[in-house]
């Protein structure tokens, strides 16, 4: 499911590995592998929907895990975790 609001911005190979890429608001993308979709390039998807089945070609984990990357521009990598863990948030007067 989509992280959040994008578009696809990719679903093929790379390296031999099945990728879905969904590009979302401020240059950041997310990278899901093994993964297959049947959407095409350049759909609009909102938070939650389906973009995907972990399916297809990796290069250890076929069917069984998936991959999540994320990445703001060409070479600035990021760690998905830090946008899935849950926070306090606390208001100081």
């Amino acid at each position: 499911m989509a992280p959040g609001a994008g578009t696809i911005s990719f679903a093929g190979k790379v390296g031999g590995k099945d990728v879905v890429s969904v590009r979302h608001r401020g240059g950041v993308t997310s990278t899901f592998e093994p993964a297959l979709t049947d959407l095409s390039v350049g759909t609009t998807v909102l938070a939650g929907d389906a973009i995907g089945v972990v399916r297809g070609d990796s290069d250890h984990c076929e069917d069984s895990c998936l991959h999540w990357g994320l990445k703001r521009g060409s070479n600035d990598y990021l760690d998905p975790e830090l946008y899935t863990v849950e926070r306090k948030i606390v208001l100081k007067q």
